[in-house]
This record gives C-alpha cells, sequence and structure tokens, in this order.
C-alpha cells in the first residue's frame, strides 16, 4: 500500500518515473520509484509494461521499448533514486584521523585565519587574507588540497597575490610556488 509523492518525477532510461511513499510501518517514510510514465510533456500517463517489453502510449501513442524485464529496469531505477538522496550529503572520510585546527592572528592592518579539517572526505586547508583597511567584507582566501596536492583560489574574492609577494605549499610529493609578477 502506498501513495503517491506529489510534484516529484524523476528520469531515467527514457521514462519518466513516479515516486511514492510507502504506507507500511515497517517502511518507515522510504520514498520508492513506483510506476513508469510517459515520458512525453503535458501526457504523463502510467505505462503497463506487464508481461512485455514494449509499450505504446494510450494516450499520445508513443512506443517504448525496453532493453530489459520492466521489474530489473524499474528496480534499478529505484536503486538510482535512492543514490540520488546522498547527493548533496556532506562526505565525511572515517580513515581520516580527525582533525579541526584553527589558528588566526591580526594587526592593524590584516587579519589572516588559517583552518585545516575535512571536506568532501579529503583534507583542506583554507587560508583567509583580510585588508582591515579595505572594504568590509572584502577577502583574499585560496585553499590547500592536502590529499590532491592542489592549491585553488576563489574567483569571487580577491587574487590572494594581490595582497602577498609568494605563497609556496611542499607537500609530499610536490611542490608549489607563487610569485607575484612586477
Amino acid at each position: 500500500m502506498s501513495h503517491l509523492v506529489s510534484g516529484k518525477i524523476f528520469e531515467s532510461d527514457g521514462l519518466s518515473w513516479s515516486v511514492e511513499k510507502s504506507r507500511y510501518e515497517r517502511d518507515g517514510e522510504r520514498n520508492w520509484i513506483a510506476h513508469a510514465l510517459c515520458s512525453t510533456k503535458r501526457c504523463g500517463v502510467q505505462l503497463d509494461f506487464s508481461g512485455t517489453q514494449e509499450v505504446i502510449c494510450f494516450n499520445c501513442k508513443k512506443k517504448y521499448v525496453l532493453n530489459k524485464p520492466y521489474e530489473a529496469l524499474r528496480g534499478e531505477v529505484d536503486l538510482k533514486y535512492q543514490a540520488s538522496k546522498n547527493w548533496g550529503a556532506e562526505i565525511i572520510n572515517l580513515d581520516l584521523l580527525p582533525t579541526k585546527v584553527t589558528s588566526e592572528d591580526k594587526d592593524d592592518n590584516y587579519k589572516i585565519i588559517a583552518k585545516l579539517g575535512q571536506k568532501d572526505g579529503k583534507r583542506t586547508a583554507v587560508v583567509y587574507i583580510l585588508d582591515r583597511n579595505e572594504h568590509k567584507g572584502e577577502k583574499a582566501q585560496f585553499f590547500i588540497d592536502v590529499d590532491d596536492e592542489m592549491i585553488r583560489f576563489d574567483k569571487n574574492d580577491k587574487h590572494p597575490m594581490q595582497l602577498l609577494a609568494k605563497i609556496e605549499a611542499e607537500f609530499l610529493s610536490s611542490k608549489h610556488n607563487f610569485l607575484k609578477k612586477n
């Protein structure tokens, strides 16, 4: 027993799919891919593949041919749907030691904040440089991907080389230098 989760239709393998929420207590709040729907815009009729891998939508006459049995395909689409629930999840690598180090210092002109931790399952450091005499909220920052041995800059902020003459990072198997051009 189940009911339709309103407003959510998913596309996969050339079909649209309805999502329903189980009403069985043992399933809790689990949603699942329930039925194939016609993928023609303004149609969306439920398709009946019972006993066949080929069907023509009775409403808009679009033909659908499956390359595998319907229930096998519906099961694969449901696995993709269940996996999609994790797309925005924070990744925490349990194999890395928990690390969260922060250092901060300032004088009348500058404030520097350095943080080391984990982002998307990798060890990452970020360094913020704030020019206290410039516009409020304007900062330069760069990211150090420790595991990938890379340095990245945030293009939406001031470039760090507008404040620094040199940035040097030495990793286990590589070394990166950035020098200010005169």
